[in-house]
């Protein structure tokens, strides 16, 4: 039986999240201007694979932080599917592994402040997801420049001169290296 202020039944079935990825996917479309982009929810980490968004899957638990760092993810894909040219792109990229990295790295903050300057929702998406990233990178025990990659530093200092928003609090200590 349900106490005071517990809302569910016990036995109840688990939460139904179809409306909670519709939304996620009608967003995704509208940011990349894509009516016809594919979202599809799975087990693994958020990817994007050409025209499709690939996002971890609700499950059965899913905390109001997990949505938030889910739509970082979602936004940031849907950003670079609407501000990314991959033939400017590819015409200047430099030659080089790390010189490469850092370029592709600033590439995605660029477009990731298109979309944090102009709205609000976004913005604390992205903040969100880029935190969940580097608190689980571990980059605080980094020691040396080395122990932590350049081309996230440089993208962090590239998006806080772009949208004024102030380097996540777990990427801080790399990006001070």
């Amino acid at each position: 039986m349900a106490g005071p202020g517990d809302n569910q039944k016990k036995g109840s079935k688990p939460p139904d999240f179809e409306p909670l990825k519709q939304a996620l996917a009608n967003c995704a479309r509208a940011i990349a201007q894509k009516g016809d982009l594919e979202i599809v929810f799975t087990n693994d980490r958020p990817v994007l694979v050409g025209d499709q968004i690939k996002l971890t899957d609700p499950g059965r638990k899913f905390s109001k932080a997990q949505l938030a760092v889910t739509r970082g993810a979602s936004d940031s894909m849907a950003l670079r599917l609407a501000c990314h040219d991959k033939a400017v792109h590819a015409r200047y990229a430099p030659e080089g592994q790390a010189a490469r990295a850092v370029y592709d790295s600033v590439e995605q903050a660029r477009c990731e402040a298109i979309g944090a300057r102009d709205m609000s929702g976004v913005k604390s998406n992205l903040s969100a997801m880029l935190e969940d990233k580097y608190s689980r990178a571990n980059y605080q025990n980094a020691i040396e420049r080395s122990d932590a990659p350049i081309e996230e530093a440089v993208a962090m200092v590239v998006r806080e001169k772009l949208t004024g928003m102030p380097v996540p609090d777990s990427a801080k200590h790399f990006v001070d290296l």
